[in-house]
């Protein structure tokens, strides 16, 4: 039988000892991915670094694990009541994190649906440091 997520569902990505949780993106926000252009030497070229930004900004709902360099704890920042938009500090933050290629890569493979095969965009290996699971909002 196929399976599908509700839009109310989260995926829990683990990275070694780190937890990130995202949701599924709107359908305007996937729009949004899918036209991050930029001009380069005068030509229009896809903006993987704006369109992770984007993810993050909307998708990423929780994280454990993480902390400043001083020690203290790591928290989502919000533009909103409704805890559904990062502000820009926090995504600039998060983008400074040593495991964001693996974050990013894992997110964008999750982008048109759950699988639990993760694999590395560079090597075409599986990733064995990244477990993600689905994360039901009815339970």
């Amino acid at each position: 039988m196929a399976k599908v997520m509700r839009i109310s569902d989260k995926i829990k990505i683990k990275i070694k000892d780190l937890e990130f949780l995202i949701s599924p993106l709107s359908v305007e926000h996937k729009k949004n991915l899918a036209n991050a252009t930029t001009i380069i030497k005068g030509k229009e070229t896809y903006d993987l670094y704006g369109a992770q930004c984007i993810y993050l900004k909307h998708g990423l709902k929780d994280v454990k694990g993480i902390e400043y360099f001083d020690g203290e704890k790591f928290e989502l920042q919000f533009d909103d009541d409704e805890k559904t938009t990062l502000t820009d500090d926090c995504v600039t933050e998060l983008m400074g994190l040593e495991c964001k290629s693996d974050l990013m890569q894992t997110a964008m493979q999750l982008l048109n649906g759950f699988t639990d095969q993760i694999y590395d965009g560079h090597t075409g290996e599986k990733m064995k440091s990244v477990e993600v699971e689905v994360v039901s909002s009815k339970k």
